[in-house]
């Protein structure tokens, strides 16, 4: 019982990374709030970089439509590259991390 309760431990702290792309967007614009009509989302980057939407952290839209959230440092680097680039729509992500539940911790994050 104490080895398998080890292994356990063990397996779930060597998670393989994981590799995911699809549109970046911040969290008040995930595709449930869009369809629900609590915001409508132009999905610009000059929208990203909104107070209210910089504070609602960034994330990744599957092609499957589902929203996976950046942790904070991955928002935070999220927001850094938004800040940096000139590119206003159609902007794309790849991310590499780990899953925990709907929650990236991002590793690498590349934004076209």
């Amino acid at each position: 019982m104490r080895k398998a309760i080890l292994l356990g431990v063990l397996t779930a702290s060597f998670a393989a990374a994981e590799t995911w792309t699809g549109a970046i967007i911040d969290q008040m614009c995930r595709p449930e709030h869009v369809e629900s009509g609590i915001k409508k989302c132009p999905k610009l980057r000059q929208c990203m970089l909104s107070p209210l939407c910089q504070s609602s952290g960034y994330g990744i839209v599957l092609d499957n439509g589902k929203f996976l959230k950046f942790d904070a440092a991955g928002s935070a680097q999220a927001l850094k590259m938004l800040k940096a680039m000139t590119k206003e729509e159609d902007l794309k992500a790849t991310v590499k991390g780990t899953l925990k539940k709907d929650v990236i911790t991002v590793e690498k994050l590349e934004i076209e």
